[in-house]
């Protein structure tokens, strides 16, 4: 599933998957609903020595199935075409419940080094269902030393009546790195989100700490117009001399372990706000069924529409099993639809 194309960044193009159709109207009589346009951030620029990866994709419902209606892509960031793994539900005495289109973007270089800048701009339209994940983890490298930030950003726009589920791997963060990571999501009345990250400082498993550099975490997600939610994170390396954030060690913070754990979970109506809340309660009695398994310390409340859920500890693998545990009854009790892992998990 990786077509030839170059490393070089390349000017901005328009490209359709080889071998697919132009995408077909939901009717014969008109074209996929427009999503009026919401602010967005202007787009991530390349930094001084590095190369900018960009990747612009709209989605549209297409009769039962969600479809490309533009893919841009520039630098080693594109998309080759979406799977449909899943099937339509047809309820009696309900509209089907039309079956995700599944994602999975290729970045065969794996990671950024100073200067790189990596930026993906999706936007569903009115009905569109998407489940997006990654090939593989996200590498924010050794910077140069006084060289630029290293630089990753999402930009995700949800239309009416939309859904998707952003579960893209781990981000790992190795020492030295200057990295900035940032998440801005817009919600329109009826759209429903998931939203999964890990991030792991240093590397565990190879005994390496994170002592050198600094990395920073944004996340915004406005619903109807409205903040829903604004969150920000900052690490600097255990050895750094110079001020600023200790969040790494502190006890409020992630308390020395190098790995954290963050699932978002909302939208929709009164119905599935229900239903996000009893699901609060259920990951509560989870906790001592499977305390070996998940991090050392994680916490889940419902506020507002939407279901967070925090975690830190000393393994990856434990925060994957504690977030993949939280999207497996979040996604029934959301979407209506049970939970089925994109095959890229198992390779």
């Amino acid at each position: 599933m990786s077509p030839p194309f170059s490393l070089a960044p390349n000017a901005p193009r328009e490209r359709r998957p080889s071998g697919t159709r132009a995408p077909a109207p939901p009717s014969a009589s008109a074209p996929p609903p427009a999503l009026a346009p919401t602010p967005a951030p202007a787009p991530a620029e390349a930094l001084p020595g590095g190369w900018e990866a960009r990747l612009e994709i709209s989605v549209a419902r297409a009769g039962e199935r969600t479809v490309f209606a533009r893919v841009r892509s520039q630098g080693p960031l594109v998309a080759q075409r979406l799977f449909y793994p899943e099937k339509t539900i047809f309820r009696a005495g309900a509209p089907p419940l039309p079956a995700p289109a599944h994602l999975c973007p290729l970045f065969p270089p794996g990671g950024l080094v100073s200067g790189d800048s990596l930026a993906t701009r999706l936007t569903l339209m009115e009905g569109a269902a998407l489940l997006a994940t990654t090939t593989g983890a996200t590498r924010f490298y050794r910077a140069r030393e006084n060289g630029p930030p290293q630089r990753a950003e999402s930009v995700l726009t949800l239309g009416r009546d939309s859904s998707l589920e952003w579960l893209p791997q781990e981000t790992i963060v190795f020492s030295g790195a200057r990295g900035v990571a940032e998440s801005r999501i817009e919600m329109e009345e009826g759209a429903k989100l998931i939203f999964a990250e890990i991030t792991v400082l240093g590397r565990p498993g190879a005994m390496e700490e994170f002592a050198r550099g600094r990395f920073d975490s944004f996340l915004s997600v406005r619903a109807h117009g409205r903040l829903a939610l604004r969150e920000r994170t900052g690490a600097v390396g255990s050895l750094e001399e110079t001020g600023g954030p200790r969040w790494a060690q502190s006890p409020v913070g992630l308390g020395g372990y190098p790995t954290s754990a963050f699932f978002l979970a909302g939208g929709g109506g009164a119905r599935e706000r229900e239903k996000l809340e009893r699901l609060a309660g259920a990951l509560q009695r989870a906790r001592g069924k499977g305390a070996r398994l998940f991090p050392e310390a994680w916490g889940v409340t419902a506020r507002d529409g939407f279901l967070l859920l925090r975690a830190v500890g000393a393994d990856a693998g434990a925060a994957r099993a504690l977030l993949y545990l939280a999207w497996k009854l979040a996604r029934p009790a959301l979407l209506g639809r049970a939970a089925r892992p994109p095959r890229i998990w198992r390779t």
